[in-house]
């Protein structure tokens, strides 16, 4: 068991007042052993055990030493010697500190319970919107996974391998363009990682002129993803090229092509 889950159980609250059971004592002077950290928290406690005591102690009516003399049959006059005054005074104390201490103790029981119930209320909230938010991205990824699975295996998308050029031989990707629609999907998850600072655009060879298609957003290696880029009735070819971040409206280092058979 940690530390912290010890202070937190209230154990050294009830071992502070003397009401452990046996075996709850021999636990916690083991542990205070074990861990002496603990004994600053044990100290402290005592601390404002005491404290809280002292503020609400209530001190004795003077009537008290009438009823006393009364019941012992002594008259007003006699001379109480200040030994037995220091025996009266903390009988009638006692009383009502044990009052204040049961008070005590469950009051700093009650802050121990709140808190360690708050902690564990605050874990689960925590571990539940964790579990939603893991929920959400999994149902997420299933559906791009599964509008994926109809744009390849649609009869009507056409592949086209777009090739790495001699200046990054690694730059390969896919593009589905469905000619019905002139939609186009692009699998850039073999692209290398772009350098700090560039980023990959996307363009499509209209008439001999590049057209800009968009910026490719990369994904994990490995993770399978098709990004939807601007539509194109018709083409002759597709290209990548590695730009600024933000892009460029014109290519300026092609990375990779394909063309349209």
């Amino acid at each position: 068991m940690k530390t912290q889950d010890i202070i937190l159980s209230g154990i050294l609250e009830t071992y502070a007042t003397g009401i452990c059971t046996e075996e709850e004592t021999l636990q916690v002077q083991q542990w205070l052993i074990e861990f002496p950290e603990l004994n600053v928290e044990l100290e402290a406690i005592q601390s404002s055990i005491e404290s809280y005591v002292i503020a609400n102690a209530i001190k004795p009516s003077s009537k008290v030493k009438e009823s006393l003399f009364a019941s012992l049959n002594l008259k007003d006059n006699i001379q109480t010697p200040a030994s037995t005054a220091k025996i009266i005074a903390p009988t009638t104390f006692n009383f009502r500190t044990a009052w204040s201490i049961a008070a005590a103790i469950l009051l700093l029981l009650s802050f121990s319970a709140t808190y360690t119930y708050y902690n564990k209320y605050k874990d689960t909230s925590t571990e539940l919107a964790q579990t939603k938010k893991s929920m959400n991205d999994i149902a997420k990824l299933n559906e791009e996974l599964t509008q994926s699975g109809k744009i390849v295996s649609n009869p009507s998308s056409i592949p086209v391998s777009l090739n790495g050029l001699e200046s990054m031989p690694a730059a390969k990707a896919k593009i589905f363009w469905v000619k019905e629609s002139g939609d186009v999907f692009i699998d850039a998850t073999n692209l290398p990682e772009a350098p700090e600072g560039k980023q990959y655009q996307f363009w499509a060879i209209v008439n001999g002129v590049p057209v800009n298609g968009g910026l490719i957003v990369q994904t994990k290696s490995g993770s399978f993803r098709l990004q939807r880029m601007q539509s194109f009735g018709k083409a002759e070819a597709f290209a990548i090229s590695l730009e600024k971040s933000g892009g460029n409206p014109t290519p300026t280092t092609v990375v990779s092509i394909g063309k349209v058979i």
